[in-house]
């Protein structure tokens, strides 16, 4: 109850536009929606103050400090105190702990945090680099359902067409009913380009898929 109430209290678009002046992309699922596979058949979970409370008052959480881990001058210090301000809001004793970056990653692999900010990015332009984020030894991260969720994913890669965005889709719903992670928004990279070619996509690692370029 206490992973749905911070589900439900994080307001995407404040973050998006205290980050990227609100010109990212919002996320759903933990996944780039300009990935192979991507299931944009599932629906995220909107900001809402009143359910988030809701899911508080169920769970066992009695007003103590609630840290936001992240890395101090960056713009997941951005995120974290934008996440702080939605938590407060609804009654999280939410605090922001920016640290450097030595501590961040050492903090991440002894699972020495409430929760942390993480800007996540594969060198893999399709869904199946979510099994990456479910391996056995993905800084030492355990979760109830992590065997469950990677063999899935596993699966995915033998799979084409609509049946493998359903399967990345029940593992996308997985997270969410979950409340695993909370995706904020996919990263905005700048592109210059001709105005007569069409399909020109800004990809967060600065990819480019010449597949969906055409001219007018």
């Amino acid at each position: 109850n206490f992973r749905k109430a911070v589900q439900y209290a994080i307001n995407k678009e404040d973050v998006n536009n205290a980050v990227n002046s609100g010109k990212a992309t919002i996320l759903s699922v933990d996944i780039c929606p300009m990935y192979g596979g991507y299931p944009d058949h599932i629906k995220g979970i909107d900001f809402d103050a009143a359910k988030a409370k809701e899911y508080l008052a169920k769970s066992n959480y009695k007003g103590e400090a609630y840290g936001i881990t992240c890395t101090a001058g960056t713009a997941g210090e951005t995120v974290a105190k934008v996440v702080q301000a939605n938590l407060m809001a609804v009654g999280i004793n939410a605090q922001v702990e920016a640290v450097d970056n030595i501590t961040y990653e050492s903090r991440g692999k002894e699972r020495n945090f409430d929760i942390r900010v993480v800007d996540e990015a594969s060198s893999l332009i399709d869904a199946d680099s979510i099994a990456t984020q479910f391996t056995a030894s993905r800084f030492n991260i355990h979760y109830p359902r992590q065997a469950e969720i990677y063999a899935m994913a596993e699966k995915g890669r033998s799979l084409q067409g609509q049946e493998r965005k359903n399967l990345y889709g029940q593992i996308a719903q997985i997270l969410l009913d979950e409340a695993y992670t909370v995706p904020l928004y996919n990263g905005i990279n700048t592109v210059a380009y001709n105005d007569s070619l069409e399909g020109v996509q800004a990809h967060c690692l600065g990819y480019y898929n010449f597949r969906y370029w055409s001219w007018k």
